[in-house]
């Protein structure tokens, strides 16, 4: 019980002001009744705690969740994002309208600008019309979850399309950085490169990169011609071989392994688990991903 008043003396009586204007003069103080402190080691745990019922309520069978291997997956959360699943328009409209009321009673506001319908399988061009505590939902075709983008038919051609706009952004930056402050030096180049770039075009390479590896070479490959002022017929093993790089493929075949490592560790009632061991997969999903690392690590043994 101490411990519990401790973390209620925490949160009572809070105030906060906000910051205004280009001289940063303070607004007059506010009072937050319902809040958890930015930053506070425990808000994350407060917050899970607090909507922790949310996953059992909405488990019921009347949603019609869809099940992995034998386990129903009515929901998925992660800090306050929440996705619904169901597998057919009356049990996502009933989970919406009990979501509705969950989140009155708890006092929980939604945003729906960000809150979107998509709808899988051979009736993704179906429209139909959705509510959430009578705001209207749009229904879209493409979706972005955690930094990847997903697409109603289970491709991964936004993804490819995101990646590719952002690289050309990025790429752009680095070239005007090696033409001015970089004195054209390739070490700081390629240390900006491999440290702020790679990463954001390997986000979640395990889950869709084995598809699209190829068209995610070209663009390394016309990058680094371009900084060093090669022809398009330039062969591009020689080009890595003397900027010391990598390829692309490769580095999706090392954190497929990484992932296939990490992934035998897990209990086998984790999601991923399930998800690679199910014969019915999602668009054959765990097969083709099961044949893809089976390839890749033989390969990687005969070298």
């Amino acid at each position: 019980m101490r411990l519990l008043h401790q973390i209620q003396s925490l949160h009572q009586g809070n105030r906060l002001r906000v910051r205004l204007g280009p001289n940063g003069a303070l607004s007059h103080e506010i009072p937050v009744g319902r809040i958890v402190k930015q930053g506070c080691i425990l808000a994350p745990f407060l917050f899970n705690f607090f909507i922790n019922d949310l996953i059992s309520i909405m488990a019921s069978p009347n949603f019609s969740p869809p099940a992995v291997g034998n386990r129903k997956i009515a929901s998925l959360l992660y800090a306050d994002d929440l996705v619904l699943l169901s597998q057919n328009r009356i049990g996502l409209k009933r989970m919406l309208s009990r979501l509705e009321e969950y989140c009155e009673t708890h006092h929980l506001l939604v945003n729906y600008t960000k809150t979107k319908i998509m709808v899988c399988g051979r009736y993704s061009r179906t429209k139909s019309i959705w509510f959430l505590n009578g705001h209207q939902l749009e229904q879209v075709s493409t979706f972005k979850y955690l930094g990847i983008c997903i697409n109603n038919n289970l491709s991964w051609s936004s993804q490819l399309e995101m990646i590719k706009l952002m690289t050309l952004r990025s790429n752009g930056q680095l070239k005007k950085f090696f033409y001015s402050r970089g004195g054209q030096l390739l070490g700081p180049m390629l240390k900006i490169y491999t440290a702020k770039l790679l990463p954001k075009i390997l986000y979640g390479v395990e889950l869709w990169g084995h598809s699209v590896k190829n068209k995610l070479e070209v663009l390394q490959n016309q990058f680094m011609k371009q900084i060093l002022g090669l022809s398009k017929g330039t062969p591009a093993a020689h080009l890595r071989a003397e900027l010391g790089l990598l390829s692309l493929a490769a580095r999706i075949d090392l954190a497929f392994l990484r992932y296939w490592k990490r992934s035998r560790s897990l209990d086998d009632s984790s999601l991923i688990k399930l998800c690679w061991n199910d014969p019915q997969g999602v668009n054959d999903w765990g097969e083709k991903t099961r044949s893809y690392y089976r390839f890749t690590i033989l390969l990687q043994l005969s070298s």
